[in-house]
């Protein structure tokens, strides 16, 4: 039994003694990387473009080529609505960033970053379509341009979201979302960041 108890002893040691070095080893293997202006850089432009914020917006666009006399409009006339909910994705393209825009200054990180820009719009549901045409409209005419129709509600809304207070909602949300990838890629920084 003392045998049994030697061995046991023994093993106990040795696998402290094991963790200990192991654990020595290794933190000077895990050192924290050495945040620079270029690695951050690196990493901000590895994200491509940066969406921040997405916007759901109601639009609608009417199309109204009547002329106001009756007997005209019942011929040759065109008045079409189309209605949708669109999605804006907004945000930051990081390409557009150089080593000019960080500065390191003690632990804050300053990021001079450009202005939001619409990423992408995209069409929610189905695009609802009221027509009312003119008899000789209706025979020469095809259908609805259901794609230059798109185009132009897209466009709208991408014009519509200049509001100043939308544009406000979209910089604090830039703000917001890159303050927390910043806390992810350099936590022992402070982020400051501003728009060009």
């Amino acid at each position: 039994m003392n045998h049994f108890k030697n061995i046991v002893i023994t093993f106990c040691i040795a696998f402290i003694v094991a963790f200990v070095v192991g654990f020595i080893i290794a933190k000077g293997q895990y050192a924290p990387a050495e945040v620079t202006t270029e690695s951050l850089l690196r990493a901000m432009q590895n994200e491509g473009f940066f969406v921040t914020e997405s916007i759901i917006l109601e639009e609608t666009v009417t199309i109204d080529n009547r002329s106001g006399n009756a007997l005209k409009d019942f011929f040759v006339s065109e008045n079409i609505e189309a209605e949708t909910d669109l999605k804006i994705s907004m945000g930051i393209d990081t390409n557009l960033l150089t080593a000019e825009h960080i500065t390191i200054d003690g632990n804050t990180v300053t990021l001079t970053l450009p202005e939001p820009t619409v990423f992408s719009t995209e069409v929610l549901g189905d695009v609802n379509i009221d027509s009312q045409r003119g008899i000789i409209t209706r025979i020469t005419a095809g259908e609805e341009d259901y794609n230059g129709l798109v185009a132009t509600l897209k466009e709208q809304a991408r014009t519509s979201i200049t509001d100043t207070d939308i544009a406000a909602a979209v910089q604090l949300g830039t703000i917001e979302s890159v303050s927390r990838f910043m806390s992810t890629i350099a936590p022992q920084y402070t982020p400051v960041i501003r728009f060009n």
